[in-house]
């Protein structure tokens, strides 16, 4: 039996405006089951409320918590953003049921969830985004898709192994300046590096800095 901790990965689906996180979230399961964390991936009818909330409190807290996808600032919106007050019984996590995240190590690639749910929940740490997360390619460059996948990939791989909290922030901040250097040099188009600049400003996190999700 892995002594590593259960990750959970919350991941509704994938919509124009949330491929790239769903991306980030379907190569996770992978690197993570290769490392050998014991993982369990929510996707679609099991990314809603009453399904998360079984897996939850079924499971002890000291979990690594990823979630991907639409949120507010008070909650992770799951399957149904543009519908939110009449489908709010299926929302994932929200204030009525953040107790669940107790003792978790939580990674939010959604918009705006860390300016309130980020701060309230019980969790180790949250890592998240106090604004609009700018990873949308619909309207601009598919080639750059890879490049965001990357970096919402990046503070997951960091505290896969043995990194801080803190570490993987900064981490995240690294490789988005990395591409930003990269992209002044080939000469990419001013929407992609104002997306790269809006994230690294957006992101940050709550709680123990110093939190592992596994000891180094």
């Amino acid at each position: 039996m892995s002594d590593l901790p259960l990750a959970i990965i919350i991941a509704a689906r994938s919509t124009p405006a949330s491929r790239v996180s769903f991306q980030a979230a379907q190569i996770a399961d992978q690197e993570l089951r290769t490392l050998g964390f014991p993982v369990k991936f929510l996707r679609g009818v099991k990314a809603t409320r009453p399904f998360v909330e079984k897996t939850l409190s079924s499971s002890e807290g000291g979990r690594f918590v990823i979630y991907a996808g639409h949120g507010e600032p008070d909650a992770f919106l799951g399957n149904e953003p543009l519908q939110r007050h009449l489908y709010s019984k299926l929302r994932p996590i929200d204030l009525d049921n953040m107790a669940l995240l107790k003792d978790d190590i939580v990674y939010a690639i959604s918009c705006h969830t860390l300016a309130e749910l980020g701060q309230k929940a019980p969790a180790r740490a949250f890592i998240g985004f106090n604004s609009r997360v700018r990873l949308d390619a619909t309207d601009w460059n598919d080639d750059a898709i890879p490049d965001f996948v990357e970096c919402f990939l990046e503070p997951i791989e960091v505290l896969s192994e043995g990194g801080t909290v803190s570490e993987a922030v900064q981490s995240f901040k690294d490789i988005s300046n990395a591409f930003i250097q990269k992209a002044g040099i080939n000469g990419a188009d001013a929407d992609y590096v104002a997306r790269m600049k809006h994230n690294i400003e957006a992101i940050g996190y709550s709680g123990d800095p110093f939190s592992r999700v596994i000891s180094p």
